[in-house]
Parts: structure tokens; C-alpha cells; sequence
């Protein structure tokens, strides 16, 4: 899981701060203790800025790398490890956001196979009504014109005057 703080989401998505707070006030952006998370903020905005100068800090399961021990300032002697351990940590965090990248593009194309298997169904299920529907529609049909066939006709409905009184 990859985390950003509010400022590093905003520069992201390429809006202010102040946005990013307000989207978390109202509820559009969910944020944990530990910042938010990438992939949050990619379902909000889906066509992110580059990743340049961002400070990503990886969730572990034990352990939180914080920002303050990314942007602390190396010894002299430990510098040159340092600068090698920072390759590493950017190509790993490279590594990590293509992962998720990756596992994300599955995901929306699986949600895709089963929205189109939905509606498929859907639409089946809508021309099986409508069949049924016509059915019913043909079957009744057929008893009223049986039960006029039986009724009957107009001129024999004709009272007949019996001994010419009634």
C-alpha cells in the first residue's frame, strides 16, 4: 500500500491542498491515519501527474516509514550507503506503483467482464418478459374471441313480443 500526504496528493492530482482537505471533509477522499492512499486517490483522479519529487511512504505490516525519517538529513559518512539505499527505496516504490498499477488495470477489466455478463443477463431476462408477455397477450386474444363466438348475435337479442303485449 502507498501513501501520500495531503500536500504530495495535491500536487498529484494537480489540485490545491485545499481541495484535497475539502474532498476529505465531505467524504470523497478517504484517509487513514498514516496519509492517503494511492490507490484513493487514483479512483478520484484517474489521470495523475508524474510521480517526480513526491515523498511515498510504503505501509508495511509492522512498520510505518513516516516522512520525517525519508527527509532526514544523512551523515557525511553514511551519505554514499544512503544514496544507494535511496536508488533502491525509488525503484522500489517504482516497482510497488507499477504493481499496484498493474493489479488495478486487472481489476477494472474483471469489473468490466462482469458488468457485460449483467447485462447480458439483464437483457435476456427483458426479451424472456417480453416473449411471455406477447404470449399472454396472444392467449387472452384467443378467449375473447371464443367468448364473443358463444354470445349470442345482436339481431337474435331482439325481444319478441309475446300475444303482441310484451
Amino acid at each position: 500500500m502507498t501513501i501520500l500526504n495531503v500536500a504530495d496528493s495535491a500536487r498529484l492530482a494537480g489540485v490545491e491542498p485545499a481541495v484535497i482537505h475539502e474532498q476529505i471533509k465531505i467524504g470523497v477522499i478517504s484517509k487513514t491515519a498514516q496519509g492517503i492512499d494511492l490507490s484513493e486517490l487514483i479512483r478520484v483522479y484517474p489521470e495523475l501527474k508524474p510521480l517526480a519529487s513526491l515523498k511515498i511512504r510504503q505501509v508495511k505490516k509492522s512498520s510505518v516509514i513516516s516522512e520525517d525519517s525519508l527527509s532526514t538529513v544523512p551523515s557525511a559518512a553514511n551519505s554514499a550507503a544512503n544514496s544507494d539505499n535511496n536508488t533502491d527505496s525509488s525503484s522500489e516504490t517504482v516497482a510497488l506503483l507499477q504493481r499496484e498499477l498493474e493489479w488495478n488495470k486487472a481489476l477494472l477489466e474483471q469489473t468490466n467482464q462482469r458488468l457485460t455478463q449483467q447485462i447480458e443477463e439483464q437483457r435476456k431476462l427483458i426479451r424472456d418478459q417480453a416473449r411471455r408477455l406477447d404470449e399472454k397477450d396472444q392467449f387472452w386474444s384467443k378467449q375473447v374471441a371464443q367468448a364473443q363466438a358463444l354470445l349470442p348475435s345482436p339481431e337474435s337479442m331482439k325481444r319478441k313480443k309475446f300475444l303482441g303485449i310484451f
